[in-house]
């Protein structure tokens, strides 16, 4: 089953599914190749974390990020490099990914939002005593603010103004 579609400027299109990740090719097909590549943790070579994968970007620089139940994979183009490997005491399930307008990648994940800035991932809910489980949902409007689902409701973060101000909305406040 399919659970998420990215697709490129190029034409390439990638799918979540519940084993891992496939990706339709078109410049494969262009030099007689099967355009249909599909990938799991096994043939890898351990780079593409195990179970589904759930979310799928596209960066502006061009990087896909993928994540799931296992963690989270960057493709370098040649590969899947599994970033989980390395971090995973910030987080081990990733939900939903997005990009800020400045290039900042934010994840959704098991522990939290997370941050990275193209050099370290942070957990933004440590840094003001909130411990969030994010549930998938990930946004960023225009005007920088970041919204997404956690268990106990949607969550706003404001990172133009106050980078350690998260507000909570529930059931009580009219969600």
């Amino acid at each position: 089953a399919v659970i998420t579609i990215e697709t490129e400027p190029g034409g390439i299109v990638w799918f979540g599914t519940v084993r891992g990740v496939s990706r339709d090719d078109p410049t494969l097909a262009a030099h007689g190749k099967v355009p249909f590549v599909n990938d799991t943790s096994e043939n890898s070579g351990g780079g593409l974390p195990s179970g589904s994968i759930d979310a799928i970007h596209r960066a502006r620089n061009g990087e896909v990020w993928l994540g799931g139940p296992g963690g989270l994979a960057r493709w370098s183009g040649n590969g899947f490099v599994n970033v989980s490997n390395t971090r995973n005491a910030l987080f081990k399930v990733v939900r939903g990914m997005a990009e800020s307008a400045d290039g900042t990648l934010w994840f959704a994940t098991d522990r939290g939002l997370i941050r990275y800035d193209g050099t370290q991932f942070s957990n933004l809910g440590e840094g003001v005593g909130q411990r969030l489980e994010c549930n998938g949902t990930l946004t960023i409007v225009p005007n920088g603010t970041i919204w997404f689902g956690a268990k106990d409701g949607i969550w706003r973060f404001d990172a133009a103004t106050k980078p350690t101000t998260q507000q909570n909305f529930t059931i009580v406040t009219g969600v």
